[in-house]
């Protein structure tokens, strides 16, 4: 199990932490450890959704949370309906043309 322990942020809140929950996030998947990788995506979506960070970052959160919700098995985190509802939320920032 990966842990942030050994980050040096002074706050569980702060935007920055964003970044590095995003990167566990994507290694986990590559290790189809489906049930962490959702959880650190999740953790890092919300912190760059709550601080309002730049819409890139917040749409390259959400399309890499969407991959994991919806690239997951059934018993490890899959739901394809909030996948979904991430990428249409995000649409405008993932594509211009779609705003």
């Amino acid at each position: 199990t990966m842990s942030l322990d050994a980050l040096d942020i002074e706050s569980d809140d702060h935007p920055d932490l964003a970044y590095s929950l995003h990167g566990l996030g994507e290694v986990a998947m590559v290790r189809r450890k489906w049930k962490e990788a959702i959880d650190f995506l999740e953790r890092a979506h919300a912190l760059r959704v709550k601080h309002e960070v730049a819409p890139h970052d917040r749409a390259s959160t959400a399309l890499v949370l969407a991959a994991a919700l919806w690239d997951a098995p059934a018993n490890e985190g899959r739901d394809r309906d909030r996948a979904r509802e991430i990428l249409e939320a995000h649409a405008g920032a993932l594509d211009p043309t779609l705003a």
